[in-house]
């Protein structure tokens, strides 16, 4: 996409789901594509809003954070959000979830 936000999750598959769920197709999507993945990604040069999508368990959530720590001192906007059942994305995205409008 083509909007100022990116949003980054652990998996393939899960940054699919996150981009169903949300609606947005103008934001950039990427997939860290493992939990170590995530907390070494280098980021894109144009700095705006981030969104770190971590899987539910407690490596995907320390690899989420960092990530953000990270980003936050390069000067990013970044935010963390964790599946509200400690799952994953595409998990949350097969049960249904109704979380975003």
């Amino acid at each position: 996409g083509d909007g100022d936000l990116t949003a980054i999750a652990e998996g393939i598959e899960n940054a699919l789901s996150v981009r169903i769920m949300s609606g947005d197709h103008r934001a950039r999507y990427y997939a860290a594509l493992s939990a170590t993945g995530m907390s070494i990604l280098k980021l894109p040069e144009d700095r705006g809003q981030l969104m770190i999508f971590a899987d539910g368990d407690k490596t995907g959530m320390t690899a989420a954070y960092e990530l953000g720590q990270q980003a936050s001192l390069k000067g990013w906007n970044a935010n963390t959000l964790i599946p509200p059942n400690a799952q994953d994305w595409n998990d949350e995205l097969i049960a249904g979830f109704e979380g975003w409008t």
